[in-house]
């Protein structure tokens, strides 16, 4: 028996012992054994994300995804999408290393709309207990798009 099989046992004896002793379903106490689609989907609407596109004062694109679609702003831009080819062609990058960020964090919301579920900028996908622990001394990475230069 693997130590994942070891770990979902012993969450899964918590949780009934606590059902038990307490008297109740052992139903919505803990989502460490939902593993494939969250059980609830963080969402904003298209007012509320605009409303936050309004304060933002930077060039840094803000990524959200909901159960249908990829939306990225940042103080200039809005874009929503279900195609990230042509959401991240629409944001005009052209930094390398904020391209190759931009792509990395676009794949991860389209699969979280595609499995269902929760995407949140910069965090690991939710597998219940099978998602790894992130680690602590991991610099996050802090893109700012350069301004481009004058032609000569």
């Amino acid at each position: 028996m693997g130590a994942g099989a070891v770990k979902e046992i012993d969450i899964a004896r918590r949780l009934m012992h606590h059902a038990v002793t307490h008297g109740i379903i052992p139903k919505k106490l803990d989502d460490r054994l939902v593993t494939v689609k969250d059980p609830r989907i963080l969402t904003y609407s298209e007012a509320e994300l605009r409303e936050v596109q309004a304060q933002v004062k930077d060039p840094n694109f803000r990524i959200f995804a909901d159960r249908e679609r990829i939306t990225v702003f940042n103080h200039e831009k809005f874009v929503v999408g279900t195609d990230i080819q042509a959401i991240f062609d629409q944001l005009g990058v052209t930094e390398a290393s904020h391209a190759f960020y931009l792509g990395k964090e676009l794949a991860k919301a389209r699969l979280a709309v595609a499995l269902g579920k929760t995407y949140r900028q910069e965090g690991a996908l939710s597998f219940g207990y099978l998602t790894p622990e992130e680690d602590p001394n991991r610099e996050h990475f802090r893109p700012t798009q350069r301004k481009a230069r004058p032609a000569d």
